[in-house]
């Protein structure tokens, strides 16, 4: 009997679901100065990028690209940071982080800061647009012959 995967609640905390493509879950940082994506693989026990059996690893790292070529044209960001730590939370996890010169952190990390969260309104407004970006990915994603 295999392990039931279940999302680590610290991940649930602070981030909005935007729904799955495939057995990849798709989150917003809730509330972040940048717009910020999380991919959380759904395997049990996966903490490692080489831990998810395949095909989902190949689907996983082929959406992170996706996804972020689109954040960069929805957001015009500068700069996409993408990023797998697991120092905290351990569950794997990708973070996918759209950065412009200029912004409220540029050009330092964005984790440790302390910069204001968004308003309700402009978070609303963003989810709006994350939602719409992983729509299209998901959409390309169908259309395509991938597995």
């Amino acid at each position: 009997m295999s392990t039931p995967w279940i999302l680590d609640p610290r991940l649930n905390e602070g981030s909005a679901a935007l729904g799955s493509i495939g057995a990849v879950q798709l989150r917003a940082m809730y509330r972040a100065p940048w717009p910020w994506l999380l991919l959380i693989p759904r395997q049990p026990d996966a903490i490692e990028m080489f831990d998810l059996v395949e095909p989902l690893r190949s689907r996983t790292c082929r959406l992170a690209l996706e996804l972020s070529a689109a954040l960069k044209r929805e957001f015009m960001a500068d700069k996409i940071n993408i990023g797998a730590l697991g120092n905290v939370v351990a569950q794997l996890h990708l973070h996918i982080v759209a950065r412009s010169v200029g912004d409220a952190g540029w050009p330092s990390p964005v984790w440790g800061r302390n910069e204001p969260p968004l308003s309700e309104a402009d978070q609303a407004t963003r989810l709006q647009r994350l939602r719409l970006v992983v729509l299209q990915v998901a959409l390309s994603e169908q259309g395509g012959a991938h597995e």
